[in-house]
């Protein structure tokens, strides 16, 4: 997984930083920055980087990468995002990118926004589930699934702040299923026990896929982009 995150010619890595405005920044927060996959491409641009992340061996993997790459102005600090972050430094840009899956998001916008200086980059899901929207559609399932990028965004509003919105398509490694049986169970293993009409349907989707010569399994995936200045950066 972190060599996927950390890959320079990943589709979405490339979209990320293609948006970022780094101009009069020195410094750089990375939250969630899993094996530096923002922060270290970032590192040659700025006097000093910082990838923050809860887990300790995505950490050990962003420094091994900073080592192999001779970065020398990249910190690491281990954080949870309900920790204390007083001693997590201001920086001029922060970005959080995929990893505000959180249980208490405006607490989260806030910190990301009291930590930078000039400008915030985040992204989040598009889509409320991570199964294939057209799945659902067969399967005809009422899902609320988990808050995509409205839920910010209105958060956002509240605070008072008014942001950017682009959005990110990438594509991503999907294997197909083998066969309708195999193809059951992912479904079933994503959604829960389906029904035996949920079953009828979702074998009827399978087959119109067959002939229409189309992946049953979308490989694509969009982002929201949500951006901001905050009042340091104005």
């Amino acid at each position: 997984m972190a060599r996927v995150c950390a890959n320079p010619e990943d589709e979405y890595l490339k979209a990320f930083l293609s948006r970022m405005d780094l101009s009069g920044a020195e410094t750089l927060l990375d939250v969630g920055c899993g094996p530096g996959t923002i922060c270290l491409p970032c590192a040659p641009r700025l006097r000093q980087v910082y990838g923050l992340d809860y887990s300790p061996g995505m950490l050990d993997a962003a420094r091994r990468r900073a080592n192999e790459a001779g970065i020398v102005n990249a910190a690491f600090i281990q954080r949870e995002w309900d920790a204390a972050w007083d001693d997590v430094p201001v920086c001029d840009i922060v970005v959080a990118s995929r990893s505000t899956l959180v249980a208490d998001m405006a607490s989260a916008l806030r910190k990301l926004n009291e930590k930078a200086r000039m400008r915030v980059y985040t992204t989040h899901a598009v889509q409320s589930h991570f199964i294939d929207e057209r799945i659902l559609s067969a399967l005809e399932r009422q899902s609320d699934g988990l808050p995509n990028y409205i839920y910010p965004l209105n958060i956002l509003y509240q605070m008072g702040i008014h942001p950017r919105l682009d959005y990110i398509d990438a594509h991503y490694p999907q294997p197909q299923p083998e066969s309708y049986e195999v193809f059951e169970r992912a479904v079933g293993w994503s959604l829960g026990e389906l029904s035996l009409t949920e079953k009828r349907r979702l074998k009827s989707y399978y087959r119109r896929c067959e002939e229409d010569d189309v992946a049953p399994l979308s490989s694509l995936r969009r982002w929201a982009f949500i951006s901001w200045q905050t009042q340091g950066g104005k």
